[in-house]
């Protein structure tokens, strides 16, 4: 199942989710984090249908702040555009939980491990060294401070957590679970 968000003339973005659908690994370890969370710890639905729901909730709220004019930290601090900003909490979205494929607690830091590498395999072409840097930097904090005991230092990381949390619609979940 492809995860597909708006990309309103976001053509990094665009470029950004078709490396995300064709990645196999990525789809996979979502399955694998499924099998875990899911069957294996009894919880609610940590696959592809959360990232989409998880990653259009983020984007949205993203352009709403936007809209508002709440600056996002990659633009405040880098001087980098809100097309950027999209990319941060996408990729956070669709990064987020994939330590669960190894184990549920503490999977924030395990996520963390692998999104390391994926996040620079998938922006890999796309920006050059120094943006690639700050991109995969900012996505790592929105990873680490999804967890509910973890400070956001941004206004994308933020944007993530809430959006994490709002996904928790009724019947979205193969199995009931109390937030």
């Amino acid at each position: 199942m492809p995860i597909t968000v708006p990309t309103k003339h976001n053509e990094k973005l665009g470029q950004v989710m078709a490396r995300v659908n064709a990645d196999r690994e990525l789809h996979q370890l979502w399955r694998c984090a499924n099998i875990n969370a899911v069957d294996r710890a009894g919880m609610n639905d940590h696959g592809e249908v959360h990232i989409r729901i998880t990653a259009n909730l983020a984007l949205r709220l993203l352009r709403l702040l936007d809209a508002g004019g709440v600056a996002m930290n990659v633009v405040s601090d880098y001087g980098l555009s809100i097309r950027e900003a999209e990319i941060v909490v996408v990729l956070g979205a669709c990064f987020h939980d994939l330590g669960i494929s190894i184990h549920r607690h503490r999977h924030e830091e395990y996520s963390l491990i692998i999104a390391e590498r994926k996040a620079r395999e998938i922006l890999d072409g796309l920006y050059e060294p120094e943006p690639r840097t700050i991109l995969v930097s900012e996505v790592l904090h929105a990873v680490a401070a999804h967890r509910s005991d973890e400070i956001c230092l941004t206004t994308e990381a933020s944007i993530l957590k809430l959006a994490d949390a709002l996904d928790m619609a009724k019947g979205r979940s193969r199995i009931p679970f109390e937030a």
